[in-house]
């Protein structure tokens, strides 16, 4: 994405094509296949008045479908998570989740209450596999995480800010972490209680296939 614009490749990077211009800048982008894929847009209009949409292709971007919004003072879509193509969550940049199971109505599941009121976006990160979710972004005040096991949604704390979190399956996770010496670290856990520092390494960044 560019801004407003998707481009597509189909030799590795070297050349793009366009083939979509939304009328706001692009959030984040959720590919399914080559043909159905949504994009979150936002507009702030020069103020924390933010709106934000959720739109839904199921051809590649020649036709799409605005399936969900918020128009709320301070917050905003940051990141969307979907497993096909009627089962997906949205979450606010206040850590509000909304979960849809037909790709049309979203309903809001859990609403954090330990976000603040300010503009700042406390949740930009969201991995979830079959009913197994997790969420966690910049909580400097409280810091912790969203998990969800089954259908039930509890906030646990932890002493460090969390940048990123990745399930491999329903009970089996990484996160990256900010410890007491400022280091960022890699951390496992295989039964979703107990985390496990991988090693001394300096983490920036992390994915598992």
């Amino acid at each position: 994405t560019v801004e407003k614009q998707i481009c597509k490749t189909t030799n590795g990077g070297y050349n793009w094509v366009h083939i979509k211009t939304f009328d706001h800048n692009i959030k984040t982008l959720n590919i399914l296949n080559e043909n159905q894929a949504w994009a979150s847009t936002f507009n702030s209009n020069g103020s924390i008045n933010y709106s934000s949409s959720v739109y839904f292709t199921n051809d590649g971007w020649e036709t799409d479908n605005q399936i969900f919004s918020i128009n709320e003072f301070g917050k905003y879509i940051n990141q969307i998570y979907f497993s096909s193509t009627n089962s997906g969550y949205v979450i606010t940049s206040k850590g509000e989740i909304y979960e849809t199971t037909n790709n049309q109505n979203f309903n809001l599941v859990y609403d954090c209450p330990y976000s603040n009121s300010s503009s700042y976006a406390e949740y930009d990160n969201i991995t979830a596999y079959n009913n197994t979710l997790l969420s966690c972004g910049n909580q400097a005040n409280t810091p912790g995480y969203i998990k969800k096991i089954n259908n039930t949604y509890d906030y646990i704390f932890v002493n460090g800010e969390i940048n990123k979190m990745q399930l491999i399956d329903e009970t089996k996770a990484y996160k990256s972490m900010y410890t007491s010496n400022g280091r960022q670290q890699l951390y496992f856990y295989s039964n979703l209680t107990d985390w496990n520092l991988t090693n001394n390494f300096i983490i920036r960044n992390f994915h598992f296939i």
